[in-house]
C-alpha cells in the first residue's frame, strides 16, 4: 500500500505542523480534544471539530492504553481537509476487533474508519503513527473506502512478527503448536481480557482525578502481569484469530514462536487472571467474571504452551498436544463429578440444618429419613433406636407398612436382621442383590419380600451405637465407594443429632422432675370450693423460679404464689426454700403479712443482693354464705376476681419485693368472695407475655375471665393458658396460675 509519508509530501499539507506532547495525566484525553478543536477553529474548520474530537479521543486513548507515554498528537491542515496523527512508542500495529454487544473494547478503529476520509498506520524508527484524514462538507457516502483494511493490517502483523523473530534470534525460540480452536470462542475469550484491561485503565484515570477510589496495589500488580510479560503471546493469538475471522474461517490453527521464558510468563498470566476473576465475582469490578468456556480455553492453551516450551528447552521430543475438543470432554466429566459432589454436599448441609432443630428422636428420624430416602432413591427406610429392653424403638419409618415395623421391633437388638448385625458389630451392611440378601439374612425375605437390596448403617456417637439407619430398595443396587461414603456421612450426622436429642430429652425429663418437686404434687380438696392450677417452664430443659402452694384444713386455707429471680438450679433452690418457708409459716397459723415477713428474713440470710422474689399470700376463710380473702403482696402482680355476675376486678394488694430490704412490714387487704366468684393468682409470665411490643396485660386477663365467668376453675386456667400461648410471639417466660372458685352451695362449719 502507499506509505502515508509520500501522501503527505505529494498533497502538500501546509506547514508548520501543530504538535502537542501528552503524558499520562488524568485529563490527557480531554486536553487532546480541546487542543485539536481550538486549532481547527483557528484554521476556519469548525465543522470538523466534533468528528476530530471523537477520532482524537479514540486514537489517544488507545495509545495511552497500549503504549507508554509520552504520546505525540500532530495536526496538519490543508483546507478543507485536516490530518490527525498520533505517535506512540509501541511497534505493534493496532487491532481492529469485531463488533460485539458485550465488548467494551475493539471499536476504536471502526469509529475512526467511519468518520475519516482515509486512515492508516505508519511504522516509525521508534514506534508507530496512526493517522486519519477528515474533510469538511463530506457526507458519509463521499468517504473513500481506501482506508487501511484488515488485509493490510494482517500483512503488517506478519511483517512485525517476522521482524520480532529476526530481532530476537539471539534468544532461542521454539514453535508451539496449539492445534485448532473455534475462532469465535478465541476472539470472545480475548475480548474479555481486553475488557478487564480497559476497565483498569479507566479506573486508574479516575483514581488520579479523585472521581474513583484508589486501585489496590495488588490489583495493579495483577494487571501488570496480564499486559506485561505475556503481551507477545496474547498479541500473536489475537492476530491469528482476527485473520481467520476476516477470512471467514470458523476455526483457527494456532502456532506461536516463543522464547522459553514465555512459559513462566504464561503461568503468571493465568494466576493473575484467576485472581482478577475473584474480584469480578465479588462485584469489585464492572467486568463480569470469565465465562466457563473461556476459562477452560485459557487453562488449556496455557498448559499446552508451558508443556511444549519447557519440553523443547529441555531437549525432549515435542509431545502430542491435547486437542481442545478432548479438553472440553474432560471438563464435562469433571463438571459432572463436581455436580454430583456439590449436590450431595448440598443435601448433607440441608440435612445438618434440619437436624440442628430436632429436639426429639422422632424429629431426627423424620428429617434423616426424608433426606436419605430422597438422596439414595430408596423405596423405604427406618430409624431403629436401641432401648433398655433389648428391643428396638422405631421413632420413624417411611415406606414400611405396619407389619414390617412390627417385625423390626420384634427382631430386637440381638436378632438376625441387618439392623441388629450393624448395631452389634458397628459395621455397615450392604446388600446389593437378592442372592446376597438370602445368603446373609434369610429372615429378611419373609419380612420384606419386595426388598431386593438394602443397607443398614450403624448410628455411632462417641463409643456408643445408638441404633441404625436402614434403607430398602426394590431393585438391585450397586453401592460404589462414593455412595457408601455419602450414606455413612448421613448416618454420622444422624447419630450426632440423635445423641443430642436423647441428651436433650433426658435433661428435659430431669428438669421436669425437679420442677415438680417445687410444686404441690396435687391440689388439696377444699370443701365448698374447686381449685385448678397450671405451670409452664420457659424452656423444657430449664427449671424456673415460679412456685405456688395451698396449705390448710377445713374451711381455712393459705394460698402462696411467688416468682424467684433467675433460672436454673439456683432459682430452683431458692424456690424450694421459699415454698417450704411459706408452708411452715402457714402451718404455724401466721397471717399472710407475717408469712411474707418470714420469707423476707429467709432471703436476707443469703446476704446476696440478687436473691429476691415477688410473692403474694392469701388466706381464704369460708363462712356460711361467703368467704373472706386476706391478701398481702410483695411486689407481685395483683390477683383478679371474676364475680359471678361477670364483672372482673383486681385486688389492690401492694408491697415491697421479698428479700430486698430488712424489716419490711406488709399490709393486708381484705375482700369478700361470694358463691360463684373465681379468684385467679398468676405470675408475670401471664401478664407480661408480649406480641410486637404489646403486653397481654390485665386487659387480656380480664377478657379471658369474663369469657369464662360460669366455667369451672379447670376451664378458667386452661383457656387462659391457651390465650396467652396464642398471643405471645416474643421470648417466653415461666408461667404459673392458680384459680379457686367458691361453689354456690357453701358448706357450714
Amino acid at each position: 500500500m502507499e506509505r502515508p509519508a509520500s501522501r503527505v509530501a505529494r498533497e502538500g499539507w501546509r506547514q508548520p505542523v501543530h504538535e502537542l506532547v501528552l503524558g499520562d495525566e488524568s485529563n490527557t484525553t480531554q486536553r487532546a480534544r480541546n487542543w485539536v478543536s481550538e486549532r481547527l477553529a483557528e484554521a476556519g474548520l469548525d465543522e470538523l471539530g466534533d468528528d476530530a474530537e471523537l477520532v482524537v479521543s479514540e486514537l489517544v486513548s488507545n495509545a495511552l492504553l497500549h503504549a507508554e507515554p509520552p504520546v505525540k498528537l500532530r495536526l496538519r491542515v490543508l483546507a478543507p481537509r485536516a490530518r490527525v496523527e498520533v505517535h506512540d512508542r509501541s511497534p505493534s500495529s493496532p487491532m481492529r476487533g469485531r463488533d460485539g454487544a458485550e465488548a467494551m473494547t475493539g471499536r476504536g478503529l471502526r469509529i475512526v474508519e467511519g468518520l475519516a476520509r482515509n486512515w492508516g498506520v505508519e511504522r516509525l524508527e521508534l514506534g508507530k503513527s496512526i493517522w486519519a484524514e477528515l474533510e469538511a462538507g463530506a457526507s458519509t457516502a463521499d468517504l473513500e473506502a481506501s482506508g487501511q483494511s484488515v488485509e493490510d493490517l494482517v500483512q503488517m502483523w506478519a511483517a512485525e512478527d517476522a521482524a520480532a523473530a529476526a530481532t530476537g534470534q539471539s534468544a532461542q525460540r521454539f514453535v508451539v503448536h496449539l492445534g485448532t480452536v473455534p475462532t469465535d470462542l478465541l476472539l470472545a475469550a480475548k475480548a474479555h481480557v481486553d475488557d478487564v484491561i480497559r476497565e483498569f485503565a479507566l479506573a486508574a484515570a479516575g483514581a488520579q482525578t479523585g472521581a474513583t477510589t484508589e486501585i489496590p496495589q495488588h490489583l495493579t500488580q495483577l494487571l501488570e502481569a496480564v499486559v506485561g510479560r505475556f503481551a507477545e503471546p496474547r498479541r500473536m493469538i489475537k492476530r491469528q484469530a482476527l485473520a481467520a475471522a476476516n477470512a471467514g474461517h470458523e476455526h483457527v490453527t494456532l502456532e506461536l514462536s516463543l522464547t522459553p521464558d514465555a512459559a513462566d510468563a504464561a503461568e503468571e498470566y493465568l494466576r493473575a487472571l484467576d485472581e482478577i476473576d475473584a474480584y469480578c465475582r465479588a462485584a469489585r469490578l464492572l467486568t463480569l467474571e470469565t465465562a466457563p468456556r473461556h476459562r477452560v480455553f485459557r487453562r488449556w492453551y496455557v498448559a499446552e504452551l508451558v508443556a511444549q516450551l519447557r519440553g523443547a528447552a529441555a531437549g525432549h521430543p515435542r509431545p502430542r498436544p491435547q486437542p481442545f475438543e478432548q479438553r472440553l470432554l474432560d471438563e464435562i466429566d469433571t463438571m459432572a463429578e463436581a455436580e454430583r459432589a456439590a449436590e450431595r454436599s448440598a443435601r448433607l448441609n440441608a440435612l445438618a440444618a434440619a437436624l440442628a432443630g430436632s429436639a426429639t428422636p422422632e424429629q431426627v428420624a423424620e428429617h434423616a429419613l426424608e433426606a436419605a430416602v430422597a438422596a439414595m432413591g430408596a423405596s423405604g427406610g427406618g430409624l431403629m433406636l436401641a432401648s433398655d429392653h433389648a428391643s428396638w424403638d422405631v421413632p420413624g419409618a417411611v415406606g414400611y407398612d405396619d407389619s414390617v415395623v412390627a417385625g423390626l421391633r420384634a427382631d430386637g437388638t440381638d436378632g438376625e436382621l441387618p439392623s441388629a448385625y450393624a448395631a452389634r458389630t458397628g459395621e455397615a451392611v450392604w446388600l446389593e442383590s437378592r442372592q446376597q440378601r438370602d445368603e446373609r439374612f434369610p429372615d429378611l425375605a419373609d419380612l420384606e419380600p419386595g426388598t431386593v437390596s438394602m443397607c443398614a448403617l450403624p448410628l455411632v456417637a462417641g463409643e456408643q451405637c445408638l441404633g441404625t439407619l436402614r434403607l430398602s430398595f426394590s431393585r438391585a443396587r450397586l453401592f460404589d465407594e462414593e455412595e457408601r461414603s455419602f450414606a455413612l456421612s448421613m448416618a454420622t450426622q444422624t447419630a450426632q443429632a440423635l445423641d443430642r436429642a436423647l441428651l436433650y430429652q433426658e435433661q428435659a425429663e430431669t428438669a421436669h422432675r425437679l420442677q415438680r418437686t417445687l410444686l404441690p404434687p396435687e391440689l388439696p380438696d377444699v370443701p365448698g370450693a374447686e381449685l385448678a392450677s397450671h405451670y409452664d417452664s420457659a424452656a423444657p430443659m430449664q427449671v424456673g423460679g415460679d412456685f405456688y402452694d395451698v396449705i390448710g384444713a377445713g374451711n381455712a386455707w393459705t394460698v402462696v404464689m411467688g416468682d424467684v429471680r433467675g433460672k436454673g438450679v439456683d432459682a430452683a433452690t431458692l424456690s424450694a426454700m421459699a415454698r417450704h418457708t411459706a408452708r411452715s409459716g402457714a402451718l404455724r397459723g401466721l397471717s399472710p403479712a407475717e408469712i411474707l415477713s418470714l420469707l423476707n428474713d429467709a432471703f436476707l440470710t443469703d446476704q446476696s443482693p440478687e436473691t429476691f422474689c415477688t410473692a403474694v399470700c392469701g388466706r381464704v376463710s369460708i363462712d356460711d354464705d361467703h368467704a373472706i380473702l386476706e391478701l398481702a403482696s410483695g411486689g407481685h402482680p395483683e390477683p383478679a376476681i371474676a364475680r359471678a355476675d361477670g364483672d372482673v376486678a383486681f385486688v389492690p394488694a401492694h408491697g415491697m419485693l421479698v428479700g430486698a430490704f430488712p424489716g419490711v412490714e406488709y399490709d393486708t387487704v381484705r375482700t369478700i368472695v361470694h358463691p360463684g366468684d373465681c379468684v385467679l393468682f398468676y405470675t408475670d409470665g401471664v401478664s407480661e407475655a408480649r406480641q410486637d411490643g404489646a403486653f397481654f396485660g390485665r386487659r387480656g386477663i380480664e377478657q379471658q375471665l369474663t369469657a369464662t365467668a360460669d366455667a369451672p376453675a379447670e376451664t378458667v386456667v386452661r383457656q387462659l393458658h391457651e390465650a396467652v400461648e396464642t398471643f405471645q410471639t416474643a421470648q417466653r417466660d415461666d408461667m404459673a396460675m392458680l384459680a379457686f372458685r367458691l361453689l354456690p352451695d357453701v358448706p357450714a362449719d
